[in-house]
């Protein structure tokens, strides 16, 4: 038997041609598309930002000193979304403050949650800094001391076993070991040693008085929590 040779007319081949050039057409389209998306998302990923984190928990009230700085913040970039607003870069924009707020490890840090020492001591008039020497821990009430805290005085006098308190919300400047050592905030799971002196900021026109004070009778010490 002889096969049959079919014959398509031209206009159907001619149809055929058309719908695979769509094909091809809207594919190249859809990977073209594609292409930009990718390329969009890998411009968004790179859009990053050095900030500085804290390589540790760093309680409140901590001074920041350039060992803590050296040691408890770190520099990292991260995506601009995720950035918070006022948002310390730089390391230097830290020396000179005090935290006003428990910073967590690993939280990107704000000038907001930072304050300077000449903010603390605006409420002064005139302040000047001194010191008292604390001679046994049951002359503080309220935990270990260290500096950023704020305190209350009040003295039992010798002669008559009168209380008074003599200052309130004292802002404690620095805690020292009876060698001169200075005491910085650790974690609190870390063994702590207790504060034997420590610098206090008043009003120099109570100084005279302070001192008196002082050396009138026993020292009472109260953490504000």
């Amino acid at each position: 038997m002889k096969r049959i040779k079919m014959k398509y007319p031209k206009e159907k081949k001619k149809k055929n041609l058309a719908w695979r050039f769509l094909f091809s057409f809207f594919m190249a389209f859809l990977v073209f598309l594609l292409l930009l998306m990718l390329e969009a998302g890998f411009q968004k990923k790179e859009e990053e930002k050095l900030v500085i984190l804290a390589a540790a928990d760093i309680p409140k009230g901590t001074e920041l000193t350039d060992e803590i700085i050296a040691n408890s913040f770190r520099e990292a970039y991260i995506p601009i979304s995720f950035i918070p607003e006022q948002a310390v870069e730089d390391r230097k924009q830290l020396a000179g403050n005090i935290t006003g707020e428990d910073i967590r490890e690993r939280e990107i840090v704000t000038l907001p949650r930072l304050c300077e020492l000449p903010e603390l001591l605006e409420e002064l008039v005139e302040p000047v800094e001194v010191s008292i020497s604390v001679t046994d821990l049951s002359q503080v009430v309220g935990g270990i001391l260290r500096a950023g805290d704020r305190i209350h005085l009040s003295v039992t006098d010798r002669e008559t076993g009168v209380n008074e308190r003599i200052l309130t919300n004292v802002y404690v400047s620095g805690a020292f070991t009876s060698s001169g050592i200075r005491l910085d905030r650790i974690p609190a799971e870390q063994e702590q040693s207790a504060a034997t002196v420590l610098n206090l900021w008043i009003p120099k026109a109570m100084e005279q008085t302070f001192n008196e004070k002082i050396n009138s009778g026993l020292l009472r010490i109260s953490k504000i929590q």
